[in-house]
C-alpha cells in the first residue's frame, strides 16, 4: 500500500519541509511540476503493479540541480526513500539492488567524475552488466549524468524510458528541466550525440523545479566525499587504464616499437611523451595526453 503524500495545492510533503527548509521556499513542502507528477503517477502504477523496472536519465552540466531534482522525485516515487539507496559508483550499485526491496529507488549519481574514454567506456559496460542481472525486481532507478550521450547505445535507447534534461536559459537563472519520453531520447541521441546538442525534437514536456534537497544534505556531502576517495572508487577508474599500461610496456619490450608508432595504435589519442612515462613506471603514468598530471579520479562536484 502506498504512502499517503500530505499535500496543500500543488504543494507536497507539507509535513516534512516547514517554510525555511530550502532557499527561496515560500510555504510548506515543495511544488512539483503537474505534468511530471502526472507521469511520475503514471511511472509508480507500471512499476509496483506490473512488475517493472524503470530507469530515469537526469542530465545537465555541473550545477544544474541534477541531484536536487533527483531526490524529489526520489521522495514522490518512494516517501521513505533514504541516503543509503543512493550510490556513486558501481560496487554501492550493484549492493543496493542486491539488498533492494519492491519500490525502492536506486540513485546512481555523478560524484565520480569519468573524464577519459577508456574510463567512460569501462564504467558502460560495468553499468550494462548490473542492469541486465536486476531483470524485473520493480524498482525505480535514476542515473545524475552529465549527458546522456556519454552512455552507451544501448543503455540510452533500450533501458532509459525518461530523460530529464536540466539547465539554465540564462546564466544564473536555475531550475529548469525538459523532459524525454522514449521516442524522443531516440531521436535525440541520433540527433544530438555529434555534437552534444538538444535542440531537437522538441521535449514532451518542460517546466520548473525548486531548490529542495529531499535529504540531509551534510550526511550526502560526508558519503560522497567517502565514496569519491574510496579504494572501491579508484580501483573502478584506474583498472582501463592499468591494463592499457601492461599492454604498452609489452609491445615496448617485445617489439621495440618507438613512443611514436605506440602513440598510433591507441585511440584515445595519448601522446608519445605519455608513452614514455609509461615504459619507465613514472609518476603521472595513468594520465591522458591532455593532461599528464591530471588523475582520472575527479575532485568535488556540487548540485
Amino acid at each position: 500500500m502506498q504512502e499517503e503524500i500530505k499535500q496543500f495545492g500543488n504543494r507536497i510533503f507539507t509535513d516534512d519541509y516547514p517554510k525555511g527548509y530550502y532557499f527561496g521556499q515560500r510555504a510548506f513542502g515543495f511544488p512539483l511540476n503537474p505534468k511530471l507528477r502526472e507521469n511520475l503517477d503514471i511511472i509508480k502504477d507500471s512499476v509496483l503493479n506490473k512488475r517493472n523496472d524503470f530507469l530515469i536519465i537526469i542530465d545537465g552540466r555541473v550545477g544544474e540541480g541534477k541531484t536536487t531534482l533527483a531526490t524529489q522525485i526520489a521522495k514522490y516515487l518512494n516517501p521513505k526513500n533514504s541516503l543509503s539507496k543512493v550510490c556513486f559508483h558501481q560496487p554501492q550499485l550493484l549492493k543496493a539492488f542486491k539488498e533492494a526491496k519492491k519500490g525502492d529507488v536506486i540513485m546512481l549519481d555523478e560524484a565520480i567524475d569519468i573524464n577519459s574514454r577508456s574510463a567512460m567506456s569501462q564504467w558502460n559496460k560495468d553499468v550494462m552488466k548490473i542492469l541486465a542481472k536486476i531483470r524485473s525486481k520493480q524498482l525505480f532507478i535514476i542515473f545524475n549524468l552529465p549527458s546522456i550521450f556519454d552512455l552507451d547505445r544501448s543503455i540510452a535507447l533500450h533501458r532509459a524510458s525518461m530523460l530529464i534534461h536540466c539547465y539554465s536559459p540564462s546564466f544564473g537563472k536555475k531550475g529548469y528541466f525538459k523532459a524525454y519520453f522514449q521516442k524522443e531520447i531516440k531521436l535525440l541521441y541520433i540527433l544530438g550525440k555529434k555534437y552534444y546538442t538538444y535542440a531537437k525534437p522538441y521535449p514532451n514536456f518542460q517546466g520548473t523545479f525548486s531548490a529542495c534537497f529531499c535529504l540531509n544534505e551534510e550526511e550526502y556531502e560526508r558519503k560522497k566525499q567517502a565514496s569519491i576517495h574510496s579504494e572501491e572508487a579508484t580501483t573502478i577508474f584506474m583498472t582501463a587504464h592499468q591494463q592499457r599500461n601492461i599492454f604498452i610496456r609489452y609491445i615496448r619490450e617485445r617489439l621495440k616499437m618507438s613512443y611514436v608508432d605506440i602513440a598510433k595504435l591507441d585511440p584515445s589519442g595519448i601522446s608519445p611523451n605519455a608513452i614514455g612515462r609509461i615504459c619507465r613506471g613514472e609518476r603521472g603514468a595513468y594520465a591522458d595526453s591532455s593532461d599528464l598530471e591530471q588523475n582520472d579520479i575527479g575532485g568535488e562536484k556540487n548540485e
